[in-house]
C-alpha cells in the first residue's frame, strides 16, 4: 500500500470532477475508510463532512458506502447535487432492490430503521457486501440524544456490523460530540477508541457569539419579542431567524405567536418545520429557509441539521 499515491489519485479524481481540490483532512478521513480504519469526525457546519464519504467511490466504481442518516429530510438535502439513492421505512419498490442487488447505487443514503428492520433491504445489501468500503453514521450525536423512546433504533445500531464483513471501516461523523455522547457513539458502534482515527477540527466560528438571556420556562414566548426586529418596512430587514424548540405543540404555538406580531402581509415569511409535517411541506419550507423567502423558522432540533448551507443572522 502506497499512501502517497493514494492521496494523490484521491486530490487528482476529485478535482477533474469538482474542479478544486479537496482538503488535506478530508483526503485523511477517506484514506482511513479506504484501509479498514474506523474513524470519528467531528467538523463543523458547512465544513465539507460529506466529502470523505464519497471520496473512496471515485477511486473505484465497484465500491459502495451505507450512510445513516437521521431523518429523510436531511438525506434529501445532502443528495441534491449528487446521483445517489435516498431510501426510506416505507420502501416498496422491487426496481430500487433489484438495483441495489446489481450495484447501480454506489452509495446508499437511509434511517436507522431501514437497515435495521427492513429485511428485503438487509437481504439486498448483503448481497454487495463484499464491495461495501464503510458504513457512515452522519449527524452520530443522535446515537445519544436520540437513543431512547424518541428514535430508538439509535440505540441498536452496532447490529449494522452484521450487515458487511468483519474489517469494514465504520466512520461517525457529526458537528459536535462532547465527552458522554463520543463515549456513546464508540459502545453503539463498537469502535475502539485506542485504536481508531480520531478528527476533530472544532466547530468554533468566529464569526458567531453566544448571548444569554433569562426566561421564565420553554413555554415564555414574550420573551422573544426582544429579539424580534418588529418595526420593518421590507422583508431583508427581518433578520433570517432560526429558532429552536422543543416540542411539536410548542413550535407551531410559537409560529402562531410570532405571526401575530407583526402584520398580516408578513406571515408568510415565518414558518415551522417538524416531522410531523409532510415530507413535500418539509422540503418546500427549507428551500424558502435557503432562498430567504421564509425569514423566521421555528423548528425542532434536527431542522438545524439541514441547514448546511444556509446563512442565518439570529438563532435561538
Amino acid at each position: 500500500y502506497n499512501s502517497e499515491n493514494t492521496r494523490r489519485d484521491l486530490q487528482s479524481l476529485f478535482q477533474a470532477k469538482f474542479g478544486k481540490p479537496a482538503y488535506s483532512w478530508q483526503l485523511d478521513v477517506a484514506e482511513a475508510m479506504l484501509v479498514g480504519l474506523d474513524t470519528v469526525l467531528i467538523a463543523g457546519t458547512g465544513a465539507g463532512k460529506t466529502i470523505p464519504f464519497m471520496l473512496p467511490l471515485l477511486m473505484d466504481k465497484q465500491k459502495k458506502v451505507l450512510v445513516v442518516s437521521p431523518l429523510k429530510v436531511l438525506q434529501n438535502d445532502q443528495v441534491r447535487s449528487v446521483p445517489l439513492c435516498s431510501l426510506h421505512s416505507k420502501l416498496t419498490d422491487h426496481q430500487i432492490l433489484q438495483n441495489i442487488m446489481d450495484g447501480t447505487y454506489q452509495a446508499l443514503f437511509m434511517g436507522p430503521e431501514m437497515c435495521l428492520e427492513h429485511a428485503e433491504f438487509r437481504k439486498a445489501v448483503q448481497t454487495i457486501s463484499k464491495d461495501i468500503v464503510a458504513i457512515i453514521v452522519d449527524e452520530s450525536h443522535c446515537i445519544s440524544q436520540w437513543g431512547g423512546e424518541f428514535h430508538p433504533h439509535y440505540a441498536q445500531l452496532e447490529r449494522l456490523h452484521t450487515l458487511v464483513p468483519d474489517g469494514t471501516s465504520v466512520l461517525a461523523a457529526s458537528t459536535t460530540l462532547n465527552p458522554q455522547a463520543l463515549d456513546d457513539v464508540y459502545n453503539k458502534l463498537v469502535i475502539d477508541k485506542n485504536t481508531c482515527f480520531h478528527l476533530n477540527l472544532s466547530n468554533d466560528g468566529q464569526n458567531i457569539s453566544t448571548s444569554v438571556h433569562s426566561m421564565k420556562g420553554s413555554n415564555d414566548l414574550p420573551a422573544l419579542k426582544d429579539h424580534l426586529n418588529l418595526s420593518v418596512g421590507t422583508l431583508v430587514e427581518i433578520p433570517k431567524t432560526l429558532i429552536f424548540m422543543n416540542s411539536v405543540k410548542l413550535t407551531q404555538h410559537s409560529c402562531q405567536f410570532i405571526q401575530e406580531k407583526y402584520p398580516s402581509h408578513w406571515h408568510q415569511y415565518i414558518d415551522y418545520i417538524h416531522a410531523y409535517r409532510s415530507q413535500q411541506d418539509k422540503r418546500k419550507v427549507m428551500r424558502k429557509f435557503r432562498e430567504g423567502k421564509i425569514r423566521i423558522l421555528m423548528a425542532m432540533e434536527a431542522a438545524g441539521m439541514v441547514c448546511n448551507r444556509v446563512i442565518y443572522h439570529f438563532l435561538c
